[in-house]
């Protein structure tokens, strides 16, 4: 007669056995670039860099590659993969997709400007014609808060 024994496991051995949810570390970083972004809009610097963004989707891809030496799930393969995949996503869409395309009819560089009257900072008006006369004149249009 064989008696068997049912061995209850402690918690650290079922907190062991199940499987990790760390791949999902990197996935969510990457993810909070976009909000990170948005959030940085009014800071000049990280606006036009995306610093805070391309940091973010770093840290998930590295967060990601090191969460597949401890676990080679099929999901954290995915995880890593599709991190990854954002990042260079993201990259391709900020230095290649934000280009404009060259402005038709636009005047070449060092090209006279047509004659026009605008005021100026303190509403006089300014004949262009007239900086013309007082020799070279730099043109400059400020954009603003974009």
């Amino acid at each position: 007669m064989s008696t068997t024994e049912t061995v209850n496991p402690t918690q650290e051995e079922r907190v062991a056995q199940r499987p990790s949810k760390a791949y999902l570390i990197g996935p969510v970083l990457a993810l909070l670039s976009i909000p990170a972004y948005l959030i940085w809009l009014d800071v000049p610097r990280l606006r036009s860099t995306a610093l805070q963004s391309f940091a973010l989707m770093i840290a998930g891809t590295v967060v990601s590659l090191m969460t597949l030496k401890t676990d080679r799930r099929r999901r954290a393969k995915g995880a890593a993969i599709g991190t990854g995949g954002f990042l260079l996503l993201g990259a391709g869409m900020f230095f290649f997709a934000a280009k404009l395309p060259p402005p038709a009819g636009a005047p070449e560089v060092g090209a006279r400007v047509p004659a026009f009257t605008l005021p100026d900072q303190s509403g006089q008006p300014v004949n262009l014609a007239s900086l013309y006369q007082r020799g070279t004149t730099l043109l400059v249009f400020y954009r603003g808060h974009w």
